[in-house]
């Protein structure tokens, strides 16, 4: 905790949860109480939410959860991508930090990139669903339905927000790591390649639970974003853009981490066909000496060299770091829930309309 107040904070989320003296976990869930007993508050006012409307009751407990849980997420990925990247230049043995100064000062100074990024996600939403006005609709002479209606267009809207920055997070991690992994054959990780798997685990791991965090969250707002008035909307083409957003960090992740290996095996083969080319020409002085003085047990020397190095050269390219069984089958169990979720919201979609 005294680690992360020592940071400057990369979002207003991260400010905001700095002034709160209670771990982020707790702040983000007392807000989705909060905003749970709103709703509770609302159900005697207004008939639509009452306890007899399953549906509407299910959506204000997902909106609350969703929020809550996207709060949390936001700070979750920087205390993640903060440690990934500190990790990373510990490999390289910089001493500077360069990888994570070079993020920091990507985050502090692309302000306008995140308002343009908000600005483009909750205009179209503000224009769509401006004049969306379903519980006062229904109840036009009950001004707390109209309320309701405004309430929930402002859950919505920093729900949106709220993704916004989920995604300016997750832009920045996949530039930073893309510039690594290319960087990454210039300046070589100061470790053995035969314990770079150990070593560039724990930055795959950290991309994996990033993931996880993240398509949970998709999950729960692709849930929250069930509507009897329409099949499709605004919020689900968010969700597709937040799904290819995810695919892309895991793919461009696991392909820096292998070339960060790649890079390192390069280095390693260089050296080993250096030995054998120097070996070679042992073999060949030996040959030229023309005597039989020694030669046998010094042919024997070399040959044995050289196999130990040629087992070497065959397990360095074996070498892969990134594609392992466990990696696809973990993301591929992960995004399966937002689709899953996808899939559900649809069909209820589907059977709210037919009914």
């Amino acid at each position: 905790m005294a680690e992360m107040l020592a940071d400057p904070s990369w979002t207003w989320i991260e400010t905001t949860f700095k002034k709160i003296p209670v771990p982020y976990p707790i702040t983000a869930y007392l807000l989705g109480v909060i905003l749970y007993l709103i709703y509770l508050f609302f159900s005697t006012k207004v008939r639509g939410l009452d306890s007899a409307d399953i549906i509407n009751n299910l959506l204000s407990v997902l909106m609350s959860i969703t929020i809550a849980f996207q709060l949390a997420g936001v700070q979750y990925i920087l205390n993640s991508t903060r440690s990934m990247f500190r990790y990373l230049d510990q490999l390289y043995g910089t001493s500077g930090n360069d990888s994570y100064f070079q993020l920091e000062d990507r985050f502090t100074r692309s302000r306008w990139y995140y308002i343009t990024l908000i600005s483009s996600v909750t205009i179209p939403y503000i224009i769509l669903n401006w004049s969306s006005r379903p519980f006062y609709t229904a109840e036009s002479e009950n001004y707390w339905a109209l309320i309701l209606d405004y309430y929930n267009y402002v859950l919505g809207l920093f729900s949106l927000v709220l993704f916004s920055t989920i995604l300016w997070l997750i832009f920045n991690i996949i530039w930073s790591l893309n510039e690594i992994g290319y960087e990454s054959r210039t300046s070589l990780m100061d470790i053995n390649v035969f314990t770079i798997d150990m070593k560039l685990r724990r930055v795959r791991n950290s991309i994996l639970k990033i993931l996880i965090f993240y398509f949970m969250a998709i999950a729960l707002a692709t849930f929250s974003y069930i509507s009897p008035t329409s099949i499709f909307s605004y919020e689900m083409v968010i969700v597709g853009v937040l799904l290819v957003m995810g695919i892309t960090l895991f793919f461009v992740g696991i392909e820096a981490i292998q070339r960060i290996a790649n890079s390192r095996v390069e280095y390693e083969l260089d050296l080993l066909n250096k030995k054998l080319k120097d070996q070679l020409q042992t073999l060949e002085n030996i040959a030229s000496e023309g005597h039989d003085n020694g030669m046998k047990e010094k042919i024997n020397i070399t040959f044995g060299m050289s196999e130990v190095q040629q087992r070497e050269y065959d397990s360095l390219m074996q070498v892969k770091i990134g594609y392992d069984r466990d990696t696809i089958g973990i993301f591929i169990c992960s995004f399966l829930i937002p689709m899953m979720t996808l899939a559900i919201t649809l069909l209820v979609k589907l059977s709210i309309n037919n009914i």
